[in-house]
């Protein structure tokens, strides 16, 4: 009898023990990352399209020193704006926990590297090409 009471009341400390404990369910580090990509990229087009809206406004003053320097402000304004996403992406980015070990780690940082190509396609788009695909962690399955 003593036995029996014992294993029971070993399996119940065992039961107990081991639905106590609250049990991290993370995020997949894809499902992490995407909503970080998806912000940079609406960031990003933001900041070309504002800056190209403000060029065409300077486009409208007489050419001149007015012109020139609407021209210059608004430049400046794009690659301020381009950088603040850069670093805001980073920030975010940065957060992602990565699961370096599991099984299909480099089939996902492919399909995330291919999803920046497709995101941030063409010349003026590079730096935030590069960016994001360093984010994908696919230079670690290469």
């Amino acid at each position: 009898m003593k036995k029996r009471i014992g294993i029971s009341a070993l399996c119940l400390l065992a039961l107990i023990w081991t639905t106590s404990a609250p049990r991290s369910v993370q995020a997949h580090w894809v499902d992490e990352l995407s909503p970080c990509m998806d912000d940079y990229g609406t960031d990003w087009f933001g900041c070309w399209e504002t800056g190209w809206d403000a060029s065409a406004q300077c486009q409208t003053l007489p050419a001149g020193p007015e012109r020139d320097s609407c021209e210059s402000n608004a430049l400046s304004n794009k690659v301020s704006c381009l950088a603040s996403s850069s670093t805001i992406f980073g920030s975010c980015a940065g957060g992602v926990n990565y699961d370096y070990a599991e099984l299909d780690f480099c089939t996902n940082a492919r399909f995330v590297a291919d999803s920046c190509n497709n995101q941030f396609q063409g010349l003026d788009n590079t730096e935030a090409r590069m960016e994001c695909r360093a984010a994908s962690k696919i230079d670690l399955c290469q």
